[in-house]
């Protein structure tokens, strides 16, 4: 209902301290309060790029995402140096850079109004919605992934459809069970629990697609090795007001109030719930709701998840964005009782994900890797339900990305192929180490699924690879010590940076050259398509050579 939040103060008991502020906004802003609003825009607002310097300046940035509701944060720096991502309100623009700059705290404008990014999204969604088409060339609204589902079960004798509950308005938490016989563990895929995620349910359904459709004979052991219940939108409230109202919604649509509406469903988990990284503030996006499992739609995804129990091997989330792989626990920095397992398997799936395209990822445990977070699905299901391989995926882009949650829809099936390459790689991971129960099942059962005449897989993953890092590790120290640097370092020479670090990361340069008025965009374009030619690593290591050298001038 908001183009942005209000400005609000809260008391102990979480209630609103103003009235006619709020009628002044929706009648000029021309919105109306619940589900029947007209669509949110964020015309000239700003996003910013803020980049704490020292833990006084952190704190300083970490205040303004509590105390102002016109500060939209789509990514919080997890230590000093890294940036946090902040969407400003018009009126709010003074105050935030006189804050910012009083505090001598660096900050860069990435975008001046965040809406063009909505409404090209938008009109490109509306126009491919008339052909009728469910691909993974773009996103798909709810009604389409619920009767893409519906087919599945129709079309393919090893689907059934699944009803795992309903929503606070009355929407269908509807999944599948894809089955290729009895006496198989489970795995239990999640989508979609954060609204504007949208790489999510797509990540989510391009796997399930693969998993009955491919002939790719390590895809098809996979699939036929478990039994999968796959739900692609486990909010799917907050997914459809995402397409139809506001495009930044994270939460549930359960009203709390006079103008606040949902929970975080990823904090509302009766697992130490609402101890870390929590908000009791209605409005803000990581509330945790004022008991747990106070939405509909996490008790009954709950539930459901409870009727596995004792076959449930695997529980995997997927969310975005940030380019991280990440296990329990959350609500502390103790680690969990099979850490080193987890941290093993999760070190071989990101470098198998970024064997086809070089996307590169980090993992660790919650607490380390990202933030304090409690009351999370993963953890519920490690902590209550005993399911000891529990991961959650920030999937694409990496956390530097102005525009996180508007992905590009040509990457909707890259990530989902990488995603999947890493997803054989985290479960033959995981029987390798035959945890729980798992390993019976293996022994008696693998050989007649994946024939030792098998021939040699084609997908891009590994089981027990584990390639030198060393130059990995300099090069990613290199492109952190960059972001410290006290002086900006010539034209030329951050082109060549970018150039390297391009190829490094991604290789030759196949993409579309700007226009001839993005001059800023040609340059950088020029400089990565100098480099074809030349292998990851041997950029990896000039780009590591070129730092060494910008640091004594620069840092």
């Amino acid at each position: 209902w908001y183009p942005g939040r209000l400005d609000m103060k809260w008391n102990s008991a979480g209630n609103g301290a103003f009235a006619g502020a709020l009628l002044l906004l929706v009648v000029a802003c021309g919105v109306t309060l619940g589900d029947g609003a007209e669509l949110a825009r964020y015309d000239n607002y700003r996003l910013y790029q803020v980049t704490p310097r020292s833990a006084e300046q952190f704190r300083t940035i970490a205040a303004m995402e509590e105390t102002s509701d016109s500060l939209i944060f789509t990514e919080t720096a997890r230590k000093v140096g890294e940036p946090f991502t902040v969407i400003v309100a018009p009126h709010k623009l003074a105050d935030f850079t006189e804050t910012l700059e009083s505090d001598l705290i660096p900050y860069r404008m990435v975008e001046s109004n965040v809406q063009h990014s909505f409404d090209e999204e938008r009109s490109r969604i509306m126009s491919k919605r008339t052909r009728g088409v469910f691909d993974w060339t773009d996103y798909q609204p709810l009604e389409e992934i619920h009767r893409w589902l519906d087919r599945l079960a129709a079309d393919h004798e090893e689907v059934q459809l699944l009803n795992a509950g309903y929503s606070h308005q009355n929407r269908t938490l509807k999944g599948v069970r894809l089955s290729y016989g009895e006496g198989r563990p489970a795995i239990f895929l999640e989508g979609g629990i954060h609204a504007r995620e949208w790489i999510s349910p797509a990540t989510v359904t391009y796997i399930l697609n693969e998993l009955i459709n491919s002939e790719d004979p390590q895809v098809r052991a996979i699939a036929e090795r478990y039994d999968w219940y796959v739900f692609p939108n486990a909010n799917p409230d907050g997914y459809e007001y995402t397409f139809r109202v506001n495009r930044l919604w994270r939460k549930t649509r359960k009203p709390y109030g006079l103008a606040c509406f949902g929970a975080d469903p990823n904090r509302n988990w009766d697992f130490h719930w609402a101890e870390q990284g929590t908000s009791s503030n209605p409005c803000s996006d990581t509330f945790a709701g004022p008991k747990a499992f106070s939405e509909i739609e996490t008790k009954s995804l709950a539930a459901f998840v409870k009727t596995l129990r004792g076959k449930l091997r695997a529980y995997i989330a997927f969310h975005s964005y940030s380019q991280l792989l990440l296990f329990p626990y959350g609500h502390t920095g103790e680690h969990s009782p099979n850490h080193q397992d987890l941290n093993e398997i999760a070190d071989a799936t990101v470098q198998s994900l970024a064997q086809r395209y070089g996307t590169r990822y980090t993992y660790g445990n919650v607490y380390d890797a990202i933030y304090p977070a409690s009351g999370s699905s993963v953890d519920w299901s490690y902590g209550v339900e005993d399911v000891k391989i529990a991961y959650t995926y920030e999937l694409r882009p990496g956390s530097n990305a102005f525009n996180g949650f508007v992905l590009p829809p040509k990457q909707i099936i890259p990530t989902g192929e990488e995603t999947l390459d890493s997803l054989i790689t985290l479960l033959e991971e995981s029987a390798e180490r035959a945890l729980e129960s798992e390993a019976p099942y293996f022994r008696t059962n693998l050989s007649s699924i994946r024939p030792t005449s098998q021939p040699k897989p084609t997908r891009c993953y590994i089981t027990r690879f584990r390639p030198t890092i060393i130059m990995e590790q300099k090069f990613n120290e290199s492109a952190e010590k960059v972001k410290s640097f006290t002086k900006r370092p010539s034209d030329a020479e951050l082109l060549e940076l970018y150039a390297l670090f391009k190829q490094a990361t991604v290789g030759d340069n196949d993409t579309e050259k700007p226009g001839m008025f993005d001059l800023k965009g040609k340059a950088k374009w020029q400089a990565w398509a100098d480099r074809k030619g030349t292998s990851k690593d041997a950029a990896m290591e000039a780009y590591i050579k070129l730092v060494d050298e910008l640091t004594a001038k620069y840092l």
